[in-house]
C-alpha cells in the first residue's frame, strides 16, 4: 500500500520510504493507522479512535489518541499545519487525506528488473516477476521489462536497478516441457552474480518457478552479505552491510531474523567456513542491539558467550581479511568480557595496514569512548560520517553513537547540536532515542517526547532502562559517564512510574 513516498506493509507493522528508511509502528499506532486509512476520507472523532485503541488493548482515552497521532505524524514526517497523511478537524477529531497510489512512484528505484528476454517464451519475464513478488511477499522492489516499451525506456529502467535477471527459454517439441536459462547480474558493476538452469514440466510449472524465485532471492542476499568486502576507505562494517542487505529483501523490520535464517542455511552447507561463524555472531549481536529492549527474558550472558565463542574460534582463520578482523573486533567490544585490549589492538592494526578507514573509525570510536577519551571518539565518528553515504544506515548509526559519546561527556551544548543534525537526517530517531538524549528532570520534556513517554507502561520503561545499561552504559570505564548515559531517561521514568522502574544494575550505575 503506497501513500506518497511510503509503502506500508499489509499488516501496518512498518513502512518503507523511497530513500530506503524503515519506519516501524507500535501496536497502538497500527490500530489508528488502520482505522484512519479504512475510513478515509471520513472524519473520525477522538472517541471513535479511542475505541480503536481499546479494541487493540490500548488505553481508551481521547488524550491518548492525541499522543499517538502526534507520534505518528513525527514518524510519517507529517505536519499538523500542512498535512499529507493525517488532517485535524479542530475540536472533533482526525481524518486520513493521503490517496493510495495505484502504481510505484516514477522515481522509485527497483531492486530487481526481470529482463531482458533473449528469446523463446516472451511471457517468461512476467511469470518470473509474479513468483518473485510472491516469494518476497511484495516487499522487494521487483519490476519487469515490458515487451512493448521503447528500447530507451527499457534501458533507463535497467540502469536504475540494483540487479537484473536476464531470461531465455526453449520449448521442447518432443515433450511438454520448457528449458530456462537465467543470468543474475549486479547492474552497477555489470558483474554476473549467478546463472540458473531449470526445466519446467508443462503445464504444471508453478512449484518449479516458486523454487527458482527462492534461489534468485537467496543469491541476491549472498551477493549483498557474503561477497568479499573490499577494504576501501568508504566500505561500511560487515554488520551494517548485512543489515542493509536484509532490508532489501525481507518483509519484516526484524532483519536479524532474515539474516539468521540465511546464515543457518549457508552454515549447513559449509559448517567449517570461519566467515559464516563471524556473520552468525554479528546477526546475534544485531538481534541484541535492535530487539534487546523489547524481548522479555533475553539471556544476555548466554548470547554474549555464544558471540565470544564464535568470533574467537574464527579469528585465526580470518586474520588476513581486514573487514573480517574489524567485525571480530566490533563483536568483542560489544560483549566486553575482558577483551577490550584485544579488540582495540585488532582494530588499530587493521587501520594501519589497510584502506578500510570508515569501518576502522566506526570500530575504534566506541573503544575510545568507553575508555573515557570522548574527544578522540567524537573525532573518529566525524571522520566516519564524512566517509559515509548521505542518508545511509551507516551514517545514521555513526551519528547516534556520536550523540551517545556526547551524552556520556555531559556536554549539553555539543549534544544538542549533534542530536539536531541526527533528527534532521532521520526524524524517526527522535522518537526512538529522544528520551535518553533529553535533559534530565526537572527540565520538562518536549511535547513529542512527552507523548512517547505516555505510550509506555512501567514494564516497557524498565526494559528500556535495562537495554540502555546493557548495550551502552555498562561499557564505560568512568562512573560519571555511565551515570550520564542513564540519568536523563531515568529521571523522567522515575517521575512517571516511581523508583522501582529501574533494575538493580541501573540503580548501581546511577550511584543510588
Amino acid at each position: 500500500m503506497r501513500y506518497h513516498d511510503l509503502v506500508f506493509e499489509p499488516d501496518w507493522l512498518a513502512a518503507h520510504s523511497d530513500d530506503g528508511a524503515l519506519i516501524r509502528f507500535t501496536r497502538k499506532e497500527r490500530a489508528l493507522l488502520q482505522r484512519l486509512a479504512e475510513r478515509a476520507p471520513h472524519l473520525l472523532t477522538r472517541a471513535a479512535l479511542a475505541d480503536a485503541l481499546a479494541q487493540d488493548g490500548g488505553e481508551a482515552s481521547e488524550r491518548n489518541v492525541d499522543f499517538v497521532v502526534n507520534r505518528l505524524r513525527n514518524k510519517l514526517r507529517d505536519s499538523a499545519r500542512t498535512p499529507r497523511f493525517i488532517a485535524t478537524q479542530y475540536g472533533e477529531g482526525y481524518y486520513w487525506i493521503a490517496a493510495a497510489a495505484t502504481s510505484p512512484a516514477p522515481d522509485a528505484r527497483p531492486l530487481l528488473v526481470v529482463g531482458p528476454n533473449h528469446g523463446g517464451n516472451a511471457d517468461l519475464p512476467r511469470r518470473l516477476s509474479a513468483h518473485l513478488q510472491a516469494e518476497s511477499r511484495g516487499h522487494a522492489g521487483i519490476a519487469c521489462l515490458n515487451g512493448g516499451a521503447s528500447p530507451a525506456s527499457c534501458e533507463a529502467l535497467l540502469d536504475q536497478a540494483r540487479y537484473t535477471l536476464e531470461t531465455s527459454s526453449h520449448q521442447d517439441t518432443a515433450q511438454p516441457r520448457e528449458h530456462l536459462a537465467l543470468v543474475l547480474r549486479h547492474r552497477p558493476s555489470r558483474q554476473i552474480v549467478r546463472t540458473f538452469r531449470s526445466t519446467l514440466a508443462l503445464p504444471r510449472a508453478a512449484d518449479a518457478l516458486d523454487g527458482l524465485a527462492r534461489e534468485v532471492l537467496h543469491a541476491m542476499w549472498q551477493h549483498g552479505a557474503l561477497a568479499q568486502a573490499h577494504a576501501t576507505p568508504t566500505e561500511r562494517p560487515l554488520d551494517l552491510r548485512m543489515h542493509e542487505t536484509a532490508l532489501m529483501l525481507t518483509d519484516s523490520a526484524e532483519t536479524w531474523r532474515a539474516n539468521e535464517a540465511r546464515i543457518a542455511q549457508e552454515r549447513a552447507a559449509r559448517p567449517d567456513d570461519p566467515r559464516l561463524a563471524v556473520m552468525q555472531a554479528l546477526a546475534l549481536m544485531s538481534r541484541m542491539i535492535l530487539a534487546g529492549g523489547t524481548e522479555p527474558g533475553t539471556d544476555w550472558a548466554q548470547q554474549e558467550e555464544t558471540i565470544e565463542t564464535l568470533v574467537l574460534g574464527a579469528l585465526p582463520r580470518v586474520q588476513d581479511d581486514p573487514m573480517m578482523v574489524l567485525a571480530v573486533a566490533r563483536a568483542l567490544c560489544f560483549v566486553g568480557r575482558g577483551h577490550a585490549a584485544l579488540a582495540e589492538r585488532l582494530a588499530q592494526d587493521t587501520f594501519e595496514r589497510s584502506a578500510a578507514f570508515a569501518a576502522a573509525f566506526a570500530t575504534l570510536a566506541p573503544m575510545r569512548m568507553h575508555a573515557g577519551r570522548i574527544d578522540e571518539a567524537v573525532a573518529l565518528y566525524d571522520q566516519g560520517i564524512a566517509l559515509s553515504e548521505p542518508g545511509s544506515e551507516f551514517r545514521v548509526s555513526l551519528m547516534v553513537m556520536k550523540c551517545i559519546a556526547l551524552l556520556a561527556s555531559g556536554e549539553r551544548a555539543r549534544l544538542e547540536a549533534a542530536s539536531a543534525q541526527l533528527y534532521q537526517t532521520k526524524p524517526l530517531t527522535r522518537l526512538q532515542i529522544g528520551l535518553f538524549l533529553a535533559p534530565a528532570a526537572p527540565s520538562a520534556l518536549a511535547p513529542d517526547l512527552q507523548a512517547v513517554l505516555g505510550t509506555l507502561d512501567a514494564d516497557q520503561a524498565s526494559r528500556l532502562m535495562h537495554y540502555a545499561h546493557t548495550v551502552y552504559a555498562r561499557h564505560f570505564v568512568m562512573p560519571e559517564h555511565r551515570r550520564n548515559v542513564l540519568i536523563g531517561a531515568y529521571s523522567h521514568f522515575e517521575r512517571h512510574f516511581g523508583k522501582a522502574v529501574a533494575p538493580d544494575a541501573v540503580i548501581a550505575a546511577l550511584g543510588r
